[in-house]
């Protein structure tokens, strides 16, 4: 089953951290959207993960307070960049609907 997280990580990361972060995301199968500094969307295709796993991960990772948030619902409204090079919502509307 279908999971859909919500990662936010409080204050600076450094650029190790975010790819110690990146390649997690990659080793589990996970897709993401990062366009906002220190914020990802994450879907879970295979609902292969919990979100207390994902929470100790970042919490491990980045050593910082941080808000995972499992969403259930497809309700949301964004405003940002949406050029034909630069579309903000592309990966949002392909993978988290």
């Amino acid at each position: 089953m279908r999971k859909k997280f919500i990662v936010n990580i409080d204050g600076e990361i450094t650029e190790q951290s975010s790819n110690a972060f990146l390649t997690y995301l990659k080793e589990n199968n996970l897709l993401w959207w990062h366009w906002l500094s220190n914020t990802w969307l994450i879907v879970a295709p295979d609902g292969n993960i919990e979100i207390n796993i994902l929470r100790d991960k970042t919490t491990d990772i980045f050593q910082k307070n941080n808000l995972v948030l499992e969403i259930k619902d497809d309700i949301w409204s964004g405003y940002g960049p949406r050029g034909a090079k630069t579309n903000m919502f592309t990966w949002i509307k392909e993978q988290w609907e």
